[in-house]
């Protein structure tokens, strides 16, 4: 059987119960304020260069889309 590695694990039967009876607030704010900041800067340029793309296909489309939606309001306005 293949198993892929770097798998984020699911919680166990015993987290699950930690969470369910009300042991695992703490357990989880402990986890959450640890040094692990993930692929955060990774994250922001991937949403930046969407933005860049956007804004770029936008300039060179919206004369076009300008067009397109002055069309269907006259068309709808008849």
């Amino acid at each position: 059987m293949y198993v892929q590695k770097n798998q984020p694990q699911t919680p166990s039967c015993d987290e699950r119960g930690d969470l369910q009876h009300g042991r695992g607030p703490a357990a989880l704010l402990t986890r959450l304020h640890t040094e692990e900041r993930g692929d955060v800067p990774g994250w922001v340029m991937i949403t930046l260069m969407s933005a860049v793309l956007v804004a770029g296909l936008l300039a060179i489309a919206q004369p076009a889309l300008q067009g397109l939606f002055s069309d269907a309001i006259d068309q709808v306005s008849r």
